[in-house]
Parts: structure tokens; C-alpha cells; sequence
């Protein structure tokens, strides 16, 4: 009688481990490339919503110059300005925190009369989001028929260190590598508006 020889189909140990290792492999591979990619998309988000801000306010500020045809009537000592029938209280270098009154960014508030005073929150218009920051906000040549507005605004969400030099610097921008400063963005913007009396 002769012996049937058994052929058995199948991977080895070794073989196992070595295909387990390519997978493990590829795996990490592809786990960091997602995380790099969601990383700079939360990057990206965060900048155009601090550009985008930054635009909606110095807009605000500039329909207002036009429409009332008048300079505005500065008082940074207390940290408020007005145009015609709404005043803007701001407070530099603090992030904005929603129903606080003292953790503003910018408001906007309509008023009988421009004078001091903490602005009403339940009237007032919060021109910030959330975790925004005023750093910087300059009025020039308003006196001269046109006037150029530039304002700073940071986003830093809960860690101010991801911030050069410091997260009240006027001029403070994100620093480090991306996967720091995902949740930080900077936005500086402009405009100049040609005054109608």
C-alpha cells in the first residue's frame, strides 16, 4: 500500500508575522497622514472664520463712517468710540467670552447719546466670535475726508502660548509647527472709507 502524501494549504507563522508587520505598517501610514490632513483642514477652518470676522467688523465700522458722514468721536482712555447713534466698546488683549461683561471683544450698541458705560450685553452686538481676541484697533487720517481702519484679531481657543510674542502683543501671531497651532489664527485687515459730510 502505498502512502497518499498529505498537502496541507496554509501560512506559517512566520509568514503571518511578516504580512501582520506590512499591515501594522501601512496602517500607521495612513492613521498620520489623517490626522496631519484633519490638522491643517481645523487650521484652515479657524483662519477663514478669523478673516471673515475681521472683515464683517471693520465693515460694520466703515457703513457706519458712510452712512452718518462723520468721524468718529474717540475715547480710548475708556475704550469706546462712537458714530452717529451706536457706540463700539471694545476691550484689547482680552479673548471674547459669550455673557460676560467684562470678557468682551468689540459691541456695537445703539445709544441716544455717545458717553462712557459698560455695554448693555442683552442689546449690544458682539462683532467676535467666541474665543476671539481684539489685539489691535487704529483709526487714521479720519479727519481729512476718508479714513483707514485696521484692526488685529487672534484665535488661540484655550492655549494662549501658541502665541509671539505674547497673547496681548498688538502684533501677536501663531507660532510653532501646525499640529500646536491648529486651533490659532491671526487676521489683520483694513479699509479705507471716503467720508461724505
Amino acid at each position: 500500500m502505498a502512502k497518499k502524501s498529505r498537502n496541507y494549504a496554509g501560512f506559517t507563522v512566520i509568514e503571518l508575522l511578516i504580512a501582520t508587520a506590512v499591515f501594522s505598517v501601512v496602517l500607521l501610514v495612513f492613521v498620520s497622514s489623517f490626522l496631519r490632513i484633519s490638522q491643517l483642514f481645523y487650521k484652515g477652518i479657524n483662519l477663514s472664520n478669523t478673516q471673515e470676522t475681521a472683515r464683517n467688523a471693520v465693515q460694520n465700522i466703515a457703513n457706519d463712517i458712510q452712512f452718518y458722514g462723520n468721524s468718529p468721536q474717540f475715547f480710548p482712555a475708556q475704550s469706546y468710540f462712537c458714530i452717529g447713534k451706536h457706540r463700539y466698546t471694545y476691550k484689547v488683549g482680552t479673548q471674547y467670552t459669550p455673557g460676560s461683561s467684562t470678557d468682551i471683544g468689540i459691541m456695537k450698541e445703539n445709544v441716544n447719546a455717545c458717553g462712557p458705560g459698560a455695554p448693555n450685553i442683552s442689546t449690544a452686538a458682539e462683532l467676535l466670535d467666541p474665543g476671539m481676541q481684539l489685539n489691535n484697533i487704529q483709526f487714521n487720517n479720519c479727519q481729512f475726508g476718508q479714513c483707514t481702519i485696521s484692526m488685529h484679531i487672534v484665535f488661540y481657543g484655550s492655549d494662549p502660548s501658541v502665541l509671539t510674542p505674547n497673547a496681548q502683543d498688538p502684533n501677536a501671531q501663531c507660532s510653532g509647527p501646525d499640529n500646536s497651532t491648529q486651533y490659532c489664527a491671526t487676521a489683520d485687515y483694513s479699509a479705507t472709507i471716503l467720508q461724505t459730510f
